[in-house]
């Protein structure tokens, strides 16, 4: 019996011994799998870094640009010769079917920033629509408003005079760039939802009408068209148009203004729905104006308006017919210009 339980001992102590040499094993492998691994990660990313650091020193800052005969007079800016600034600017000039020509205005801009003295590469993005003071027309205006003031140099006299950055250049894509760009690189890939597919099916926002079929619901590769149309697309929500009938006989409220909004909508793919609230315009809005100026009072018919008839009566339809939100252009700014 103690022979037998020597023997049993012996072989555990055996088997535990040959388990810590497996485990030592695998663990001496990993740790040598790991080791390498990292050694090519660095060797990688110092071989990338070596990369980028020359392909920045190739960078040449060009001072006859055409942005270098922008007169900046009174005007600080910083400058180094480590650091090379590029403005990026999307326009959406282009060329309709019919032959109108829309001249455009920034819709995207964007610097992009060559450090040379801190080896990095950066982006920043401008506001379109951020309000900055322009010495060219005197006045506070949306950035890109200055592209009036003198195209691309009015836009740099802006940036210069608000953010005090010197630029050393600039690219400017157009609608035909591109969809240019994206057909050379042979299309770009983009999920598509049932309302993007309805969306661009039945608008004229892909400009050639025989790229508007066979698109589906899912992942697919649009051209340089499509591509260009799914990117003109602000929301994706499903849009209808509405008509308020108020009043008859005034300027804003008979057949030939129901007739251009119908057409209108018909244009950009959309339904359009005529509501008749004559009467209640005239009970919270005409009949309050009338009693104002009896009672020696004077009368706001544009707030009561907007309280019963567009965020009162409009918003209780919209609701109805299962909208999520309204938007109206009764506030729209228009500018006039001697040019």
């Amino acid at each position: 019996m103690e022979e037998n339980r020597r023997n049993s001992d012996r072989n555990s102590f055996k088997k535990r011994s040959r388990k810590k040499r497996k485990k030592k094993v695998l663990k001496n492998v990993l740790l040598s799998i790991c080791l390498i691994i990292s050694i090519a990660a660095g060797y990688f990313a110092a071989r990338a870094q070596v990369m980028f650091n020359q392909s920045l020193n190739h960078v040449k800052r060009n001072y006859d640009s055409a942005l270098a005969t922008v007169d900046l007079s009174g005007i600080h800016v910083d400058s180094d010769n480590d650091i090379v600034n590029l403005l990026f600017i999307g326009n959406d000039h282009r060329k309709e079917w019919n032959g109108f020509v829309e001249e455009g205005l920034p819709d995207v801009m964007m610097i992009g920033t060559l450090d040379k003295k801190h080896k990095s590469l950066k982006l920043t993005s401008l506001l379109r629509d951020m309000k900055i003071y322009s010495s060219s027309s005197g006045k506070y205006r949306k950035l890109n408003e200055c592209f009036n003031d003198g195209g691309i140099k009015g836009i740099y006299k802006a940036i210069a005079e608000n953010f005090n950055i010197k630029l050393d250049g600039y690219v400017m894509v157009g609608f035909d760039a591109f969809t240019q760009a994206i057909n050379t690189i042979g299309g770009v890939e983009v999920e598509l939802t049932q309302t993007e597919v309805d969306y661009l099916s039945k608008t004229n926002f892909i400009r050639k009408k025989k790229y508007r079929k066979g698109l589906k619901v899912g992942k697919q590769k649009l051209n340089g068209y499509q591509a260009l149309g799914y990117c003109r697309i602000r929301k994706g929500y499903d849009v209808i148009g509405t008509t308020l009938e108020l009043f008859v006989g005034s300027s804003c409220c008979n057949t030939n203004t129901y007739i251009d909004a119908k057409n209108v909508c018909n244009q950009i793919g959309v339904p359009h729905f005529i509501f008749n609230y004559k009467e209640e315009f005239k009970k919270y809005v005409i009949d309050d104006f009338i009693d104002c100026y009896a009672n020696c009072k004077t009368p706001n018919p544009c707030i009561e308006c907007n309280k019963y008839m567009k965020f009162g009566l409009m918003w209780e339809k919209a609701k109805e017919m299962g909208c999520n939100y309204i938007a109206t252009g009764h506030y729209a700014k228009t500018e006039y210009s001697d040019e």
